[in-house]
């Protein structure tokens, strides 16, 4: 029984070496194999799903893909242990210490042309700030699929921009279409009862509900408002704080034939087109799918000084590498709510 659990155990963590550890060349070598095609062949899945059933249904098919996964390696590492261990020379020294490195050599270099191909239409994205926030959380991580045509590009949809910065790295930011092709975008700030908020008015129509208005706090006594906004039946949240929003390129953006305006919800704290411009079609590659996960690492309690410094040491600077990673796992949260939804 120790043996099963062992194998059980290292197949969960590091397949395929559960069947390594039980001696069975054969099915090692297979599954190292189906270990190298698996990524893709669920990215294929995900990308089907959604295409069929949207975002919630491609969330269910995920979850079942891995629940299903994880069973049947399971099961058959199990079935696999009640055999007889292989005397093969596979086994002895010194074939075991080179046959391990040089396979996965071997799969990295095979497997890499393919995830990175199956990579350009599903992929996962991480969010690391705050600029999509009420919608979007930092440190939501979630699935985007590519984008095949123009009419995935509407207004209100998430996507996500490839932005490259001069004499910088590229960067993908996951931001919400505002004006499309022939859009003229004007940006005008109003007062209000709840204080100042960015209206935005496309082709001349404003998107901005004032009376959706209600005011929260998030992150420790950090005041924000709500606001809801868009048109038609796409609605979503903004969020307005205290900051100024700084200086914008323009106020009035005309948008060409293949030019799109891009926003981040959280108004006082992004950086999208109202900076850098409206955005390329070219740059426009993926739309959002699904949240698949999501942590709370809770580092703007750090900021504002409100839990014990022995836990903020990487925030501050006093612990680095490995010590710093050990003192940031001391403040991770789960979100365990926003794990499998869909948002718009």
């Amino acid at each position: 029984m120790k043996r099963k659990i062992i194998a059980v155990a290292l197949n969960l963590l590091l397949f395929p070496f559960g069947y390594y550890y039980l001696k069975q060349p054969r099915r090692f070598l297979l599954m190292a194999l189906v270990s190298l095609l698996l990524p893709s062949l669920v990215r294929a899945i995900l990308f089907l799903s959604h295409l069929l059933l949207g975002g919630t249904g491609a969330a269910a098919v995920f979850f079942l893909t891995v629940f299903a996964l994880y069973a049947f390696v399971m099961l058959d590492t199990m079935i696999v242990a009640g055999r007889p261990a292989s005397d093969n020379r596979f086994f002895r020294l010194p074939h075991a210490l080179w046959v391990v490195p040089l396979l996965y050599i071997t799969m990295a270099a095979g497997g890499y042309p393919i995830q990175s191909f199956s990579e350009k239409y599903v992929s996962a994205h991480n969010l690391p700030t705050s600029s999509m926030e009420p919608t979007l959380l930092e440190g939501d991580l979630l699935y985007v699929r590519r984008i095949m045509n123009e009419d995935q590009k509407a207004r209100g949809k998430l996507v996500v921009w490839q932005h490259v910065e001069e004499n910088g790295p590229e960067r993908k930011w996951l931001k919400r279409i505002i004006g499309i092709p022939g859009d003229t975008v004007l940006l005008k700030e109003i007062n209000t009862e709840n204080g100042t908020v960015l209206n935005v008015f496309v082709n001349g129509q404003s998107i901005l509900d004032e009376k959706t208005a209600h005011a929260v706090v998030r992150r420790v006594d950090e005041p924000f408002t709500l606001y809801q906004e868009g048109s038609g039946e796409k609605k979503y949240w903004i969020q307005e704080g205290a900051e100024d929003a700084g200086q914008f390129v323009a106020n009035t953006f005309v948008l060409g034939p293949d030019q799109y305006f891009l926003m981040g919800d959280n108004r006082d704290d992004s950086k999208d087109s109202r900076y850098l411009g409206p955005v390329s079609a070219d740059w426009i590659t993926h739309e959002y799918m699904f949240h698949y996960f999501s942590i709370d690492w809770q580092d703007y309690l750090c900021f504002q000084r409100k839990i014990d410094s022995a836990l903020c040491q990487d925030f501050q600077g006093q612990a680095s590498g490995a010590g710093a990673l050990l003192v940031k796992w001391k403040r991770l949260k789960i979100r365990w709510d926003r794990i499998g939804i869909v948002v718009d």
